[in-house]
C-alpha cells in the first residue's frame, strides 16, 4: 500500500501542464493523490485552470509507466520521498505557492532544524 501511495504521489508530479500550484489545487479539491486520478473529468473541470489539456494528460497511460520507473529507481538507490502534506516537510517551503509537492532525499531529512 505504501508503494501504491508513493506511485500516485510521483505520478502527480509527472502530469503534463501541471505544476506545483495546480497540483495543490487538485489535491485540495480531491483530497489525496489517488483521488485526483480517480475523480471524474466532469468534476475536475470545476477546478479553475483545469482544461482539456490537463484532463487528457491525467488519462495518459505513459504517466504511470514513468512513475513506476521512478519508484523503482528511488527504491533501488535508497532514495526517500517527502510529500508536502507530511509533518516533516520543510515549514519554510510549505506556504510557497510554487514549492514542490514532492522532495527526494537520501539519509535523514531534518529540514526544519
Amino acid at each position: 500500500m505504501q508503494n501504491e501511495n508513493a506511485l500516485y504521489k510521483i505520478a502527480l508530479t509527472k502530469i503534463d501542464h501541471v505544476g506545483p500550484a495546480l497540483a495543490k489545487a487538485l489535491l485540495q479539491y480531491c483530497g489525496t493523490p489517488e483521488a485526483v486520478f480517480k475523480e471524474s473529468p466532469r468534476a475536475l473541470r470545476k477546478i479553475p485552470q483545469i482544461g482539456l489539456r490537463v484532463l487528457t494528460a491525467l488519462k495518459d497511460p505513459e504517466l504511470f509507466r514513468k512513475a513506476e520507473r521512478e519508484l523503482e529507481f528511488i527504491s533501488r538507490n535508497g532514495i526517500a520521498i517527502l510529500f508536502y502534506k507530511e509533518t516533516s516537510y520543510p515549514w519554510r517551503l510549505l506556504h510557497q505557492a510554487d514549492a514542490p509537492i514532492l522532495l527526494y532525499y537520501k539519509g535523514t531529512a531534518a529540514l526544519n532544524a
